[in-house]
């Protein structure tokens, strides 16, 4: 009896084209396609013309056996995060036709998949931006809503290391420079991770500071800005803990407003790491205005007043950091955001979501999104009417 085979004729540019095209059409007639089961017949490899005379496509018939479906007898044995991850990357380079092998091992420490093939230059991208977009839907995914987590680290072909050592090497050639010339150098755009590879390691390196590093010194050194006692834990709190929400950010764009920002934070990690974004500092007190107009980046400035007086549905999304209970912040954030932004809340392991939740539905908020320390919390239209309230009044009369 013969068995039954799927079949499927397609036209590309090139045979290789109509050879992906055709991959594709099998794996609507059967998910899970093992790809090595399909075989080709190039029926025309086509005629390339001379300005589109006599072009003609190439043509080719690709078969596979139904029921050939992939059996991944290691992600069968895998289970919980890493058995998540496994499946996530695997949908993902099937999606976008990438073939390689999926590595996942965890320790104590970390969650690290690695990708391994000839062409994963789609999968990486430009200074490895798909790849940090790829690492950050996994920690979103995987650690939906749950306290108990550790890093997952994306990598594909060893990219990461080697990226590692060239920011490395660039460190500490534009640190020598500066030490030379006693100029400031600028480096290049950086995603947060790369940044924090570069302050790593140029913290100890003699007779080099960061700005950030001087805007953390400014942070502990000026009365009223912060109860942190040393360099350390404030790089670790105000600017490490800040640049989380990078991605999320990114995600919505600008303008950016950082409500009560304080001593700065996160807002101007931020600016700092989303240089192509505009950063608004709000602030109600002067005396921490006037530190936060010394401190901003040129792609950040300072506005001093309450958030109940400003304008409504303009940034594209709204951050704060330890500003008030998540209820009441996210009352004073989400009115100035537009919609199709969303208001990003800073939050500890005991945040009430469901409080937020219906804060958030009488601002013409949706649910938040609990991504582990986040709340996201898209705005889905236009502030109602009679919102924002006066001053004082989101704490002194909470909506929930």
């Amino acid at each position: 009896m013969n068995e039954e085979q799927f079949v499927v004729e397609t036209t590309g540019e090139t045979v290789g084209e109509a050879k992906w095209l055709a991959v594709r059409e099998l794996e609507k007639l059967q998910p899970g396609l093992d790809k090595n089961a399909v075989r080709f017949e190039v029926v025309s490899e086509g005629e390339r013309g001379l300005l589109g005379v006599g072009f003609a496509p190439a043509r080719v018939i690709a078969s596979a056996p139904a029921g050939a479906v992939r059996v991944d007898e290691e992600a069968e044995e895998m289970s919980g995060p890493a058995g998540m991850v496994h499946e996530l990357l695997q949908r993902i380079t099937d999606e976008t036709g990438v073939r390689c092998r999926i590595d996942v091992h965890e320790d104590e420490d970390a969650l690290t998949a690695q990708l391994v093939g000839g062409e994963l230059g789609l999968l990486i991208g430009k200074h490895g931006q798909t790849l940090d977009a790829i690492q950050y839907l996994a920690n979103a995914i995987v650690y939906r809503g749950e306290g108990d987590r550790k890093p997952i680290v994306i990598d594909a072909a060893g990219y990461r290391e080697r990226r590692e050592a060239t920011l490395s090497a660039l460190a500490v050639r534009s640190a020598e420079e500066a030490v030379r010339s006693g100029e400031p150098v600028e480096l290049e755009p950086m995603s947060a991770i790369e940044r924090k590879l570069v302050h790593v390691r140029l913290q100890d390196f003699p007779g080099v500071e960061t700005r950030l590093d001087d805007w953390l010194r400014a942070v502990l050194d000026t009365p009223g800005l912060t109860g942190l006692g040393d360099l350390d834990e404030a790089r670790r709190v105000l600017v490490e803990d800040s640049l989380r929400a990078v991605e999320c950010v990114r995600r919505f764009g600008g303008p950016v407003v950082d409500v009560g920002s304080g001593g700065g934070a996160p807002g101007i990690p931020l600016a700092h790491a989303l240089r192509e974004l505009e950063v608004v500092l709000l602030e109600s007190q002067r005396r921490k205005c006037e530190f936060l107009e010394r401190w901003a980046p040129p792609n950040a400035r300072v506005v001093c007043g309450r958030a109940e007086e400003q304008p409504t549905d303009w940034a594209g999304c709204a951050v704060a950091k330890a500003l008030a209970q998540p209820p009441v912040a996210v009352e004073w954030c989400l009115p100035l955001v537009r919609p199709g932004g969303a208001a990003i809340l800073f939050v500890g392991p005991a945040a009430d979501v469901e409080a937020v939740a219906r804060v958030s539905e009488k601002l013409a908020g949706g649910p938040p999104e609990d991504l582990s320390g986040l709340f996201v919390v898209p705005k889905l239209g236009p502030t109602p009417p009679g919102f924002p309230r006066r001053p004082g009044a989101a704490r002194k009369r909470p909506l929930a």
